[in-house]
């Protein structure tokens, strides 16, 4: 089991994007979440690593804690207006935000070093029942 924070800082490229959805799949599974929400946070990885590593030079941070039954994401800093940036990034048309969409929480935090947009996947304390 993951016993702390995974923090990853990724280069533009399909690398990026296949280590982002491979790390977030990995911690989603160590949390217990089910395959319905550990497959939506590894499209959401890869679409924050797609539209993400457009900015800040073309690398993205991001963070992940998982509990028991609840992973937190954190995708940043970002520069200046990079959330809006990103969450616009992850519109789909007849869709919306992809973000809003498969994260069961979505928060953006303004910090000292730039935005964070912080997504949380399933409910503390409780991992899944072995159904998906």
């Amino acid at each position: 089991m993951i016993s702390g924070p995974v923090a990853l800082d990724l280069a533009r490229g399909p690398l990026g994007v296949a280590v982002a959805r491979r790390v977030v799949s990995a911690v989603c599974a160590q949390a217990g979440l089910g395959v319905d929400r550990l497959t939506d946070a590894a499209i959401l990885a890869e679409t924050l690593a797609e539209a993400g590593t457009q900015q800040d030079g073309g690398r993205l941070r991001i963070a992940l804690l998982a509990t028991r039954g609840a992973v937190t994401v954190e995708v940043g800093p970002l520069p200046e207006g990079g959330a809006g940036r990103l969450r616009a990034e992850s519109e789909v048309p007849g869709v919306g935000s992809v973000l809003e969409r498969l994260a069961d929480t979505l928060d953006i935090r303004a910090t000292q070093d730039g935005d964070v947009v912080v997504l949380g996947f399933g409910e503390p304390g409780l991992a899944a029942s072995g159904q998906g």
